[in-house]
């Protein structure tokens, strides 16, 4: 229980993933703008929003919720920077010690069950550029065409499910798939090689 903002009651206030929840809540609340981020990962601050991705209260840091298969967060992702190869690059890690064996989970899940094509992307930046891109046009007579009415869109019949990585995909995950079309969406890591 905690008696600075109220949360919980005389017998207790929860355990960590009420911590996460509460947490990620109050960083939406007070998130006024995501711009840079948007303008770092070329997305829309929209997108950004509309999948739950906010800045930590506690420390500034950019956050995405991940989800289990009921679509209940249960993890927070944080973007934090890193040495690879001598380069600080942004990785999204999760918090830890939440799950006894570290369990990861899939960023935004709303898979409808009247929806006949799941797409799985890596990561949560494609996810959102993809997701965004498909309930932003249609297609008519053969091309994509813009729309407002996401009723009419792309992702009218088709749901955006970002994974952590390409070694993750955990079993519980396949509920998703069942009786629909799949495509993956996972990057190349191999090196590009030059012609001539």
């Amino acid at each position: 229980r905690c008696l600075v903002c109220g949360t919980g009651g005389v017998n207790g206030g929860g355990n960590a993933l009420t911590f996460l929840r509460l947490l990620h809540e109050r960083s939406m609340d007070a998130t006024r703008s995501r711009d840079d981020l948007a303008a770092d990962r070329k997305l829309d601050p929209s997108a950004l929003a509309e999948w739950g991705v906010c800045r930590s209260v506690v420390d500034g840091a950019w956050m995405v919720p991940g989800y289990d298969t009921a679509g209940k967060l249960t993890q927070l992702y944080r973007r934090t920077p890193m040495l690879k190869d001598g380069e600080c690059v942004q990785t999204l890690l999760p918090t830890p010690g939440i799950w006894p064996d570290c369990k990861v989970h899939a960023l935004h899940v709303q898979v409808s069950g009247t929806a006949s094509h799941v797409f799985v992307c890596e990561g949560p930046w494609d996810g959102i550029a993809l997701w965004d891109a498909m309930r932003r046009y249609r297609w008519d007579g053969g091309q994509l065409v813009p729309t407002g009415n996401e009723s009419s869109s792309l992702l009218a019949d088709a749901c955006v499910v970002a994974v952590p990585g390409c070694q993750t995909f955990r079993p519980e995950w396949v509920v998703w798939c069942k009786g629909k079309v799949v495509t993956l969406l996972y990057d190349s890591d191999h090196p590009r090689e030059r012609n001539g």
